[in-house]
């Protein structure tokens, strides 16, 4: 039996390169199993959603080319995402000092990311990618989530750009300041969607249950509307910091030493629970082997988000290819019945 594809990428900064280098390894493990040499991610999927670098990485699977195939192999996105991020993640020494590192202002000039959204994605639009699509973010000044969904671009007066939403998505609070942003003549203040939805499984279940597939899928996919039991779910990580914080550390912690481990645990957190709620879901269908998450733990030292150091850049691909061999076996049989 047919079932809606869902791929689900999570937020986490530089730590892209982790996810890039794991859906090399898929990619290629997908074109072998499928006999085709020149498959593509996009091509296995009906849906794909994701969060800050996630969304960077979606939107740059579901690229169209001329023909409106899927631009990009998986290689090609992970070369592309390691020079945009070497670009987004640049200042100069009185940047650093002026902001006090990220105390007093945002760490990063927002130009350098708009520039290289520019330079990759141009004027596409949401609705030009090749699969459907979303892009997580949140408005801090009305308080609510707001997601760039292809499907209602296609219907929307003002179409969305793939850079605004990117841009958005890549607002993470303390790093780059957020997207004035106009939709529908309301005004709204984006920032990264991953303070909500670090890990957008449960966005992409959810999103999933509003689609009619039938008239959206470039396949036969006769589906409307799909539930739990009518779905695959693959939800990617992009490494697990597991520094631990004791009672003896933290009892008298104020605000000052509280601010970048709570980021920490709450980026975290979310990305926990939301993979136990969607455990949940699945557990109560004959196949709980639909969802499957994809996770890596990292070393103390080497679980930042904005470090552009060639020697960690280099461990993060290795991390991937690491990521893809310890769950090969059930990634084998997952991407059998995604084909």
């Amino acid at each position: 039996m047919k079932k809606v594809r869902i791929l689900s990428l999570d937020g986490g900064g530089i730590r892209g390169i982790l996810t890039a280098s794991f859906l090399v390894e898929f990619e290629s493990f997908l074109q072998s199993v499928s006999g085709n040499n020149n498959a593509r991610i996009a091509d296995f999927f009906d849906l794909v959603v994701g969060t800050s670098t996630g969304g960077i990485l979606s939107c740059l699977l579901l690229s169209p080319d001329l023909e409106g195939k899927a631009k990009y192999s998986a290689e090609d996105c992970l070369d592309l995402y390691a020079s945009l991020g070497k670009k987004v993640f640049s200042r100069s020494y009185l940047d650093a000092l002026l902001s006090v590192d990220g105390l007093w202002d945002e760490k990063y000039d927002a130009k350098h990311l708009e520039s290289a959204l520019k330079e990759v994605f141009e004027n596409q639009s949401m609705k030009d990618l090749v699969k459907p699509a979303v892009v997580t973010s949140y408005d801090i000044q009305n308080r609510k989530a707001f997601f760039f969904r292809s499907l209602e671009s296609k219907n929307q007066q003002e179409l969305y750009k793939v850079r605004d939403a990117l841009r958005s998505t890549s607002a993470a609070p303390t790093y780059f300041e957020p997207l004035q942003f106009i939709n529908n003549a309301q005004e709204m203040t984006l920032v990264d969607g991953g303070v909500f939805a670090s890990n957008p499984s449960l966005c992409a279940y959810s999103e999933a249950r509003g689609i009619k597939f039938s008239e959206v899928s470039s396949t036969d996919l006769d589906i409307d509307y799909p539930v739990a039991k009518d779905m695959m779910i693959l939800s990617v990580g992009t490494g697990v910091d597991n520094k631990s914080y004791t009672f003896e550390q933290s009892k008298d912690w104020g605000k000052a030493q509280w601010m970048v481990p709570l980021i920490n645990v709450l980026i975290s957190a979310n990305a926990e629970t939301t993979d136990h709620y969607l455990r949940q879901i699945f557990n109560t269908t004959e196949e709980p082997s639909s969802y499957m998450r994809v996770n890596i733990d990292l070393e103390a030292d080497k679980s930042k988000m904005d470090d552009t150091d060639s020697d960690y850049l280099n461990y993060l691909r290795e991390k991937g290819h690491e990521m893809f061999k310890l769950n090969q076996k059930e990634l084998e049989s997952f991407i059998k019945r995604l084909l």
